[in-house]
């Protein structure tokens, strides 16, 4: 009998962030363009309430839930974790293990995209797609990411910080950084939570509507100018799209514009740049991914400014894959299908993987060597 040589790969979705139903059409997406002739698929769904469950893939690939509450978990088999890396998911229904050579954690926002899922993979000792604990921690919060980018000279948006025990009031904050600001969760994404405002009482309701997706907030000056966004692949040697250009009819690429209404946006790409303002978005882009310690993928937000300044906005290291998503379709413009993308972030994974086994955990095995 020939030897099973497919890969056995987990792609782990939903959560418990806001962005639970972003990371259901995203995981579809991933599930869809994965070669089923070189890989098994393995799809656990982890809800709201952070119970993991076993999806079928055939009832996934026929009718995929495009919100949390056409999923019906009486239907599904629970899941535990299983302390063997190669066999770490345990069915408690069928009463066996499953294989798992690398996991997609097809997640987006917090305990998926900031380090905590990322986390429990390296303890259990299994390859997973996509940046590290420290990375994707640093990447989440926007000002520990400012704080950083500052530190490497990489030009971003003036800002200050405010908690509920530190607020800022609003004269201060005109006074610092004009007028209008953005007031935005520090760890949020998909612009959940962000607000633009222009006056006192939109500042004092926006605060408040920040601060139940966070203790932190980031209030920042608005940057009168173009959106822009590269797509970025690899470790050590990242590869990097063209820029594409977000143009929104409201007045913030808001979630309502990127996921509820075909019309509020449109995403044209590759942007039309002169060449050398291309070059240097690249170039920006690219250093931040690394500064930041960014491995496997990630999508930077830039602005470019009505005087050509660039800016580097966030670092998302987990970018989306549904079908609006800029990552997927940036690379496919450079000749790279969905398919091929996702070989490429699995080798990246085990790449990876194999560096973090050739360090030393045992002082023991340090000494002797």
């Amino acid at each position: 009998m020939a030897k099973d040589m497919k890969k056995h790969i987990t792609i782990l979705c939903g959560g418990r962030s806001c962005e639970h139903n972003i990371s259901l059409l995203s995981a579809h997406n991933v599930i869809q363009a994965l070669d089923q002739n070189q890989y098994h698929l393995t799809i656990i769904y982890i809800s709201n309430t952070s119970q993991w469950y076993l999806v079928p893939l055939e009832s996934w690939l026929s009718s995929p839930p495009a919100l949390a509450r056409d999923i019906d978990l009486g239907e599904l088999h629970k899941i535990m974790l299983n302390t063997d890396p190669l066999r770490p998911w345990y069915d408690q229904h069928a009463a066996q293990t499953l294989p798992c050579h690398v996991v997609i954690p097809m997640f987006h926002g917090q305990f998926g995209e900031d380090g905590a899922i990322q986390g429990l993979l390296e303890m259990l000792n299994i390859p997973y797609v996509g940046t590290g604990i420290l990375s994707s921690a640093i990447c989440m919060d926007k000002s520990i990411t400012k704080a950083l980018l500052d530190a490497y000279n990489i030009t971003n948006a003036p800002y200050l910080v405010a908690t509920k025990q530190l607020p800022m009031d609003y004269t201060q904050v005109s006074t610092i950084l004009g007028n209008p600001v953005f007031v935005k969760p520090a760890n949020s994404g998909s612009s959940i939570g962000v607000t633009k405002v222009s006056n006192e009482e939109e500042y004092t309701q926006a605060l408040k509507t920040a601060f139940c997706y966070d203790h932190k907030v980031i209030i920042e000056q608005a940057i009168s100018g173009r959106e822009l966004e590269c797509a970025i692949l690899g470790n050590d040697h990242p590869e990097i799209t063209l820029p594409g250009e977000i143009l929104c009819k409201d007045s913030f690429y808001s979630f309502r514009a990127k996921y509820l209404d075909d019309h509020a946006a449109t995403v044209v790409f590759p942007a039309l740049l002169h060449n050398d303002i291309t070059e240097n978005i690249q170039s920006i882009a690219l250093k931040a991914y690394r500064v930041l310690g960014c491995q496997g993928l990630a999508r930077v937000d830039l602005f470019l400014s009505d005087d050509n300044e660039i800016y580097v906005n966030e670092i998302n290291t987990m970018p989306g894959f549904t079908d609006i998503s800029l990552y997927p379709r940036a690379f496919s413009h450079a000749g790279l299908t969905t398919c091929a993308l996702l070989d490429q972030l699995i080798e990246l994974a085990l790449d990876q993987h194999d560096k973090r086994e050739q360090l030393h955990y045992n002082a023991d095995k340090n000494r002797a060597s």
